[in-house]
């Protein structure tokens, strides 16, 4: 009961701020942007404290549950201009109550690495929002909007404090842990928040944070250490490789260095080898055709990058999954996942070789040549598979004929729906046409390879 009473107080806690932003916005008519952040701090200030208040995340549902509902219910009738008054496209203010209560179901138990990660979204979004829209005059392009760098900048700092001085202060870490994994996740957490779209950030900030946390604050400082020299040399050169060639915009560069960061935690250095022989020869393949087909002015942004990347990341997550495995009576050793991680980025490359040679045209659906694909698969395979497989311990003549069957099997699939005249002609569309064939391709390869080695 007393759960139940405490987050009826809190409840209408939010009601009043709400009620109070709307009031202020209408008579004094500050920025959207400032009420909407105001708003987003001062409704986090009690969500710090959720794991000392409850005890089940029954109550913590019920509250967020009912906060969703009064913003949606609100944006649908078009009021609480405070909040829903942004001439972007954004979900975030629905998604926020959502990422509180995955947030609490998976860290109520680990309290200071809640506070943490709640504290990062309640400080440093609002900080990044006021920061950039007052002092943000150097820009940077995110599909169809804009961030400034000094927001970006402001959101840095702000969660580097917020991570370091309660690990500091709460949970007795050594300084120069603290320190290191303070830059760590600031840096991963600034690249989220710059590459989210339509509020996404309001979800994937606070769970990042925590799995951030929950895996850097078991390791040593040493090894802590060699995760930021990555993720600097990650970011470095791949922004030297953008500039130089043109391949990426800023948002791109960022997207990608967060998918090379992410292969590296889950699956170790030897599982980066195949993405990057991929993202090289295609630049070098762009480099190459440009003197002969004209290539528009276009540079890869966060779209692009998130679906060419899902495949990889869709089998490196498939090494994670050992209850479902192991409740299924179901495995797959790590080598098969290598065969289809390289056989998928091959085919994956292909495709996107292809596709600058033959860009999609919705009145034209059928004219890439099937032959043409399937030779770039061959080459394709060619520079990705013999060169990977050794390195990830996976070379075998059985393994590379599977990473071979996952590419043309992927490209096959991807030239037969982009010849379906009932695919959707809107651009979006080619990269999930991509995605979905890829991924599928090597999932298969992952599920029917046990059964097929039988």
């Amino acid at each position: 009961m007393t759960d139940l009473v405490e987050a009826g107080l809190l409840a209408l806690g939010f009601v009043a701020i709400l009620l109070g932003a709307e009031l202020w916005h209408r008579r004094s008519g500050p920025p959207v942007e400032v009420t909407r952040k105001l708003v987003h701090l001062a409704s986090g200030l009690p969500v710090l404290f959720f794991p000392w208040i409850f005890q089940s995340t029954w109550p913590v549902l019920g509250l967020s549950g009912f906060i969703a509902g009064i913003l949606a219910w609100a944006r649908h009738r078009g009021m609480l201009r405070s909040v829903h008054g942004v001439e972007r496209s954004s979900r975030g203010e629905l998604l926020y109550p959502l990422g509180i209560v995955l947030l609490f179901w998976m860290a109520h138990d680990q309290p200071v690495l809640y506070l943490v990660s709640v504290l990062v979204l309640i400080v440093s979004d609002p900080a990044a929002a006021l920061i950039g829209s007052s002092y943000g005059r150097s820009r940077y392009e995110v599909e169809e909007h804009w961030r400034s760098w000094e927001g970006s900048l402001a959101f840095f700092l702000m969660t580097f404090l917020a991570v370091h001085l309660p690990l500091v202060l709460m949970a007795g870490l050594d300084p120069s842990l603290t320190v290191l994994v303070g830059l760590v996740v600031a840096l991963l957490v600034t690249l989220f928040e710059a590459v989210s779209l339509n509020g996404a950030d309001n979800l994937v900030i606070p769970l990042a944070s925590y799995l951030l946390l929950q895996r850097l604050t078991a390791e040593t400082s040493a090894t802590v250490g060699v995760h930021l020299g990555v993720l600097l040399a990650l970011l470095a050169g791949l922004g030297l490789l953008s500039l130089e060639f043109r391949f990426m915009k800023a948002s791109g560069v960022m997207a990608a260095t967060l998918f090379f960061y992410v292969v590296y935690a889950l699956a170790g250095p030897a599982w980066l080898v195949p993405p990057m022989l991929g993202t090289l020869f295609l630049v070098a393949f762009r480099s190459t055709i440009r003197n002969v087909v004209p290539l528009p002015d276009a540079r890869y942004q966060v779209v692009a990058i998130s679906y060419a990347t899902l495949p990889t990341l869709a089998l490196v997550g498939g090494l994670h999954v050992p209850a479902l495995a192991s409740s299924t009576g179901w495995s797959a050793p790590p080598e098969l996942y290598a065969a289809a991680l390289a056989g998928s980025v091959a085919g994956q490359l292909a495709i996107m070789c292809a596709t600058q040679l033959h860009p999609f045209n919705p009145s034209r659906p059928r004219h890439m040549p099937l032959g043409s694909l399937l030779a770039l698969v061959v080459g394709s395979w060619a520079v990705v598979v013999p060169a990977s497989l050794p390195v990830m311990d996976a070379w075998s003549v059985p393994l590379a004929a599977l990473a071979a069957g996952v590419a043309f099997v992927g490209a096959g699939a991807y030239w037969y729906g982009r010849a379906a005249t009932a695919w959707p002609s809107a651009a979006p569309w080619n990269f999930r046409l991509q995605a979905a064939a890829m991924t599928g391709a090597g999932v298969a390869a992952v599920a029917f390879g046990p059964a097929l080695a039988r």
